[in-house]
């Protein structure tokens, strides 16, 4: 049986609390991880959130991830999921319970810090001298989430709790006028990279849902509209992206580099087309 704790950072807020720990208590139910335990640390700003990310990183020698209203991580070997009250007390309730249930999915598929460390393919390995270091980083880091996004979704499907995300992806599917400035004004080759597999990433986590089940129609639209800023031959080389995410097999791993290789061949050789080495 999986135990869940509760770590309070801050001052508490007992009715926000419950309800987190009600609703992932009641995922772990449905789900039935493997993992003997998992942490549910909540803070009440991104500030302080940022603060926990930068001790972590001093110790451990980690990235702090990109902030979200909840995170998962297994950067001690065992589940964390974190939980900004700042940011989570602006959304609907469904949306915050459907981005709960996700991360403890990652908590049952991902609870190991195996599946935070990856070594980029060859493919990928050989741009580093035209992309540079962080770059290609990046790429491998939006991949490795994309795919683990993507094994969450599937999982909920399987395990009956498909009616728990409509309302969260339809969130993270949103996309804001920041992102559309930000897009028109990536005149670089990188950029343009890491804008589009920023998007794959946000796609690739709704993509099983619009493939199959009852709300696979209202899904696919979202998706749909999720990619109608882009130009077709990127939008295609997206929907191309996610059937290769949807075919690839073998372990986490082998997932990410089969995916990085063809996120190389449809959007990162083609943008770079041209260029001196």
């Amino acid at each position: 049986m999986t135990r869940v704790f509760l770590i309070r950072h801050g001052e508490p807020d007992e009715s926000f609390d419950s309800e987190v720990l009600e609703v992932v208590n009641e995922a772990v139910s449905a789900l039935e991880p493997q993992t003997p335990m998992i942490e549910v640390h909540v803070f009440p700003d991104a500030a302080s959130v940022r603060a926990f990310q930068a001790v972590e990183a001093r110790e451990l020698g980690v990235v702090a991830t990109d902030l979200f209203f909840a995170m998962h991580d297994a950067w001690r070997g065992y589940p964390r999921i974190l939980v900004c009250r700042e940011l989570a007390g602006r959304l609907p309730r469904e949306v915050l319970r459907g981005g709960l249930v996700h991360e403890v999915g990652h908590a049952v598929l991902h609870g190991s810090i195996e599946y935070y460390v990856f070594s980029a393919p060859s493919e990928l390995e050989a741009l580093r001298g035209r992309l540079g270091t962080d770059v290609c980083n990046r790429i491998l880091y939006l991949v490795s989430i994309a795919v683990k996004d993507y094994e969450v979704t599937s999982l909920l499907l399987e395990r009956g709790l498909a009616g728990t995300q409509p309302q969260f992806l339809r969130y993270v599917l949103r996309v804001s006028d920041e992102e559309v400035r930000t897009w028109r004004a990536a005149w670089s080759a990188e950029a343009k990279i890491l804008h589009l597999l920023s998007v794959f990433k946000v796609l690739a986590c709704a993509w099983p849902m619009a493939r199959r089940g009852e709300y696979a129609s209202e899904v696919g639209r979202w998706i749909g509209d999720a990619v109608s800023y882009l130009p077709a031959s990127y939008s295609s080389a997206l929907y191309s992206l996610l059937g290769a995410l949807e075919g690839a097999r073998g372990t986490t791993h082998e997932k990410v580099y089969a995916v990085v290789r063809e996120a190389v061949r449809l959007l990162v050789l083609p943008l770079l087309g041209g260029r001196e080495t």
